[in-house]
């Protein structure tokens, strides 16, 4: 498993594959930047299992920020609950490409529910 650091709270967060977990800190910083999820690579099955974890720990997300996910072919994403997300729980609503989310204080978390994409993590 790969973990991310956020500068603000010093708290570890769980990425792998296609999934991310997001901790933002309580601070509003002045102004809210937009991060590329993947950066050139987008959302889609990594070619290896930190490349999320590191790019979230070049990182400071600060509560307003906005996470940007842009992909193609067969991916989604969803927005579930931290139960949803440990048990991988398929949901009926989710994302389609392109979309920006707006973080929220404490945990953010995403994953694509298309096939066994959430359950590779394990």
């Amino acid at each position: 498993m790969a973990s991310f650091r956020n500068k603000n709270t010093n708290t570890n967060m769980l990425a792998c594959l296609s999934l991310m977990v997001v901790m933002v800190g309580l601070m509003k910083g002045a102004t809210a930047v937009e991060y590329v999820v993947g950066d050139s690579l987008g959302w889609t099955l990594p070619p290896n299992t930190s490349l999320y974890s590191d790019w979230a720990a070049s990182k400071t997300f600060q509560l307003g920020d906005r996470v940007f996910f842009n992909w193609t072919g067969n991916h989604n994403v969803a927005l579930p609950t931290k139960e949803q997300y440990d048990n991988c729980s398929d949901l009926q609503s989710n994302l389609g490409s392109p979309v920006s989310v707006e973080l929220t204080a404490g945990s953010n978390y995403y994953f694509c529910t298309v096939g066994d994409h959430c359950k590779a993590r394990r």
